[in-house]
């Protein structure tokens, strides 16, 4: 009966990685701009769907593991 309450996520948090996600999009693509080799790299591999997996993977780890401690 006496079930903890789930998290509350708060707004505060969400902008702050929301904030975090653009200034790291926008230095990369400064950086691409910038120095032209990594540019090029950034052209040629998937450099980005890659990175968006690992992300992905990293924040479901993240949440199971949370889930887990909480039980």
């Amino acid at each position: 009966m006496n079930e903890p309450a789930p998290r509350r996520v708060r707004d505060r948090q969400v902008l702050l990685v929301a904030a975090a996600v653009v200034l790291g999009v926008g230095a990369l693509a400064l950086l691409a701009l910038i120095v032209p080799p990594v540019g090029d790299v950034l052209r040629r591999a998937p450099v980005v769907v890659v990175v968006l997996v690992v992300v992905t993977l990293a924040v479901l780890i993240g949440s199971i593991r949370a889930s887990l401690r909480r039980r």
